[in-house]
């Protein structure tokens, strides 16, 4: 792909990628932000 683009062609192709085994797991964790007792804090800029 990355050599297709050096010589000159802009034909994009899709990845082939095989097929999904397993069930989808989705991971979310849920944090404490005090954000009462610090409001000038920026708390999702230091969590992402």
């Amino acid at each position: 792909m990355y050599n297709d683009t050096l010589n000159g062609s802009t034909e994009k192709r899709s990845a082939e990628l095989p097929d999904a085994v397993g069930p989808i797991v989705q991971l979310q964790e849920k944090l404490y932000v005090p954000v009462k007792e610090y409001p000038d804090f920026n708390f999702v800029g230091r969590i992402l």
